[in-house]
């Protein structure tokens, strides 16, 4: 059972970095595209 745990904390943190990822991009290309303009 307590294998489980820090797999679940990986995962989650994995999800998270993503969705972080994500919205950086996100900024990066709004950012950019504003600029172009």
């Amino acid at each position: 059972m307590e294998a489980i745990v820090p797999i679940v904390c990986g995962v989650s943190f994995a999800v998270l970095a993503l969705i972080g990822s994500v919205e950086l991009f996100k900024e990066l290309g709004f950012a950019v595209r504003s600029k172009a303009r």
